[in-house]
């Protein structure tokens, strides 16, 4: 679910055992068996073929992207060109249940790729396609603060819904793997971290990440006036105590978004 370059070679579902993307249905090691199987689980929920394409390479093979629990790639089903979550073998998680109902909660607040449809094995969700938020702005002139303002703010009010869900998707603090810019809004994408029982951290995480990553800020620097370190970490310090409204208002102003 990331910028899609490059060709995509489409490989049907009952073709993929004897193909280098048969690996993917049992990564990271082949096993015939469990291919079998998944091939079955997948025509249940009518994926119909896979894609061999996308900027990560894992073998003979290009993906969109993997994780400590799954792979993710482009598939096709009856609602269309989709992001198919293969989970690996050799991680600890039992089914991708967990990660569906997660996304589920999100999808609730309108943050995170469309669920479509789960198994045991897979998710089949939305395909956001787009580049990621650090790519955006490298492509970016800076006469574009207004664009770049705009984005930040519907990026934080989505970390915000998040929080008032009780969710935490726990990776914002490296959001330039986990937000792509699709359609100039921001997308929040991978749950595969996320929980519902410890403490939500979304703003906070995020905007550290935004305002206080120096690499980050460098780049927002170039669109905008930065907050001032000490007065954002005692608005944020609020924020993480009490998760209020004004709080939040606050944080907005800080960064120049409200």
């Amino acid at each position: 679910m990331v910028g899609l370059t490059g060709l995509f070679e489409l490989v049907p579902v009952e073709a993929l055992v004897n193909d280098t993307m048969g690996l993917l249905l049992s990564f990271p090691r082949f096993d015939p068996e469990v291919a079998s199987e998944r091939l079955r689980e997948l025509e249940a929920l009518e994926v119909t073929a896979i894609f061999n394409g996308g900027p990560l390479r894992l073998g003979d093979n290009h993906v969109l992207g993997r994780g400590h629990a799954g792979v993710v790639v482009k598939a096709l089903c009856d609602v269309g060109h989709v992001a198919l979550k293969i989970r690996r073998v050799d991680t600890a998680r039992e089914s991708m249940g967990d990660e569906a109902g997660f996304l589920e909660v999100a999808n609730g607040v309108n943050v995170g790729p469309r669920l479509y449809r789960w198994s045991r094995n897979f998710l089949v969700m939305e395909l956001v396609e787009g580049p990621m938020i650090v790519d955006w702005l490298n492509g970016l002139d800076p006469g574009d603060g207004e664009s770049v303002r705009h984005l930040l703010l519907c990026l934080l009010l989505a970390a915000r819904r998040l929080d008032e869900a009780g969710i935490d998707h726990g990776e914002l603090s490296k959001a330039f793997k986990h937000v792509i810019v699709s359609g100039g809004l921001p997308r929040v994408i991978d749950f595969e971290s996320a929980s519902v029982s410890r403490r939500c951290a979304n703003v906070t995480s995020l905007t550290q990440f935004l305002f206080l990553n120096s690499v980050l800020s460098g780049r927002l620097g170039r669109f905008m006036g930065l907050p001032d370190r000490g007065a954002l970490l005692d608005a944020l310090g609020v924020y993480k105590r009490s998760l209020s409204s004004l709080a939040f208002d606050s944080v907005l102003r800080i960064c120049g978004l409200l």
